[in-house]
């Protein structure tokens, strides 16, 4: 899993000239060879294909973080595309009439965090 050109897919195809990389939607990005060696990429699966995903949420002072907080949990236990391995609710920023919230979540690969 790979992201070229603000794109993410999964590498298909490496020649000596070019790379195929089967984009998300289904389209195909064919790139020379030489952008691998000459521009930065993002590899997400080198290592392992999980992930981390954010969230972002835009509340008024109002709400109950504590409780947005054990709901998301209780969503996660339910959510068969949730690998277990991390999550969190945080407020990141207080602006002058909104809270900031990142809800962050784990996944084993790309297609389940996207989902």
């Amino acid at each position: 899993m790979v992201i070229v050109e603000g794109e993410w897919g999964v590498i298909e195809e490496i020649t000596l000239t070019y790379v195929v990389v089967r984009i998300w939607d289904l389209r195909h990005l064919v790139v020379p060879i030489t952008y691998f060696l000459e521009k930065p990429f993002q590899n997400w699966t080198r290592a392992t294909a999980h992930l981390l995903g954010t969230v972002m949420i835009y509340a008024d002072y109002t709400v109950p973080v504590e409780e947005l907080r054990s709901e998301l949990k209780r969503i996660l236990d339910h959510a068969p595309k949730w690998n277990g391995e991390a999550w969190a609710l945080h407020v990141t920023d207080a602006k002058e009439r909104s809270l900031e919230l990142r809800a962050l979540v784990s996944a084993d690969n790309a297609g389940n965090l996207w989902n």
